[in-house]
């Protein structure tokens, strides 16, 4: 139980969210809770949503694009299990709060994004977070490969698009959203050249771009 002396409410509001929302519900890596509970989650969102930047919701951040709530963030990154040699890539990093997150736990991390509004509003990164701007769904092949790939939102089917940019061994955990189905929390896994996937949790999450259903074409 972490607990704190200090005046400010927002800290105070951090430690509360690890405590009353992520502990509770099976989130137990030190690293994600102690960055979570460092990084100040209201320098992420718009201006008009710092209020509420410590509710277990989906905020938005821009057009068809969200910061995940805290749970979803949480469990992606715990169902990932980076460890500090690592190198990670974060597809969708919006306004980098995902990013920051990672550079708390990792050796190096690239947070890519294609939408340049969400860039120049991200809040502060660790040194050892390099933006790439680029269509998400191609990845970051230039970077990589990389032990760990975070997709930041939900993906309408497997992204392989992106297992090509994973070390030997090396891992990739979404939200999969396939259409008809319910959504979960999925770790895809590179082992001998190939690709498995389990399942980690139930969870939704908005589609980024890119990672949309593929139309059904019907013959007339």
């Amino acid at each position: 139980m972490v607990t704190s002396s200090s005046t400010d409410p927002a800290e105070q509001a951090r430690i509360n969210m690890v405590e009353c929302q992520l502990r509770p519900n099976r989130i137990y890596n030190p690293g994600v809770l102690q960055a979570m509970i460092m990084l100040p989650r209201e320098n992420y969102v718009p201006d008009s949503l710092k209020s509420v930047a410590y509710t277990d919701n989906a905020l938005k951040i821009g057009p068809d694009r969200y910061i995940l709530e805290p749970m979803v963030i949480a469990r992606l990154f715990e169902t990932a299990l980076i460890a500090p040699h690592e190198h990670v890539l974060i597809v969708g990093s919006g306004t980098g709060y995902a990013a920051a997150i990672a550079g708390h736990v990792a050796a190096s991390v690239v947070a890519l994004e294609q939408d340049e509004t969400l860039v120049k509003a991200a809040g502060s990164l660790p040194g050892n977070v390099v933006v790439e701007t680029g269509l998400l769904a191609s990845g970051c092949a230039t970077r990589g490969p990389y032990d760990v790939i975070v997709v930041d939102g939900a993906v309408a089917s497997a992204p392989r698009t992106l297992f090509g940019q994973m070390k030997p061994h090396g891992r990739l955990v979404t939200v999969l959203r396939e259409p008809g189905a319910a959504a979960h929390i999925v770790i895809y896994e590179s082992v001998a050249g190939q690709v498995s996937h389990r399942v980690a949790f139930d969870n939704v999450a908005a589609i980024l771009p890119g990672f949309e259903p593929r139309p059904e074409f019907a013959l007339a």
